[in-house]
């Protein structure tokens, strides 16, 4: 028998593994961007520098203000690639982050469940003949539950019944079941 705490914790873990997979595509997906941003503007550095080569010998002139230019542009490169590497430390210190909080979580729900344990072992123990007799009624009354008798399943039904019929008799029949 599934209780609803198991039904809730399965479904909290659906979504956690859901959000998980989300999260793993979205960062692959703008790795992928950024390594195509990155390959394009290496071609391009590349294509400048093939050109100037290609014009050095061509012409035997002074290029000092293309050099001066290709170093600007080599400089802006390396300072954009820092920049990213120093995004990938952030990354990886919001990634270590994150792992610390999950086993912080698991952790603390694991002693949170070690003390109820231990708490109800206790109570089992001290139990006084009331507190017996009253585990045995609900035990009965948790044997003898159906879905019929939920509050939510006869809410549903009187609604639907209200919604279909015009009669007053049948209105107030499905209000007092």
């Amino acid at each position: 028998k599934v209780t609803k705490m198991h039904q809730a914790r399965n479904q909290f873990k659906s979504i956690q593994n859901a959000t998980l997979t989300l999260q793993t595509v979205i960062r692959a997906w703008k790795s992928r961007i950024e390594f195509k941003e990155h390959q394009k503007r290496k071609d391009a550095v590349r294509r400048i520098s093939a050109w100037y080569e290609k014009r050095k010998e061509i012409r035997s002139v002074d290029f000092t203000w293309f050099k001066h230019r290709m170093v600007s542009v080599q400089d802006y490169y390396r300072r954009h690639k820092a920049k990213k590497d120093n995004a990938a430390t952030l990354i990886q210190a919001a990634f270590k982050r994150a792992q610390a909080m999950k086993e912080y979580k698991k952790q603390k729900q694991a002693s949170i469940l070690l003390q109820s344990f231990w708490r109800a072992k206790n109570t089992m123990i001290n139990r006084t003949p009331e507190m017996k007799k009253i585990c045995r009624r609900l035990d009965k009354a948790n044997a003898e539950w159906t879905e019929e008798l939920s509050i939510g399943y006869r809410t549903t039904k009187a609604l639907k019944i209200i919604q279909k019929s015009n009669r007053l008799h049948e209105i107030i029949e499905a209000c007092t079941m």
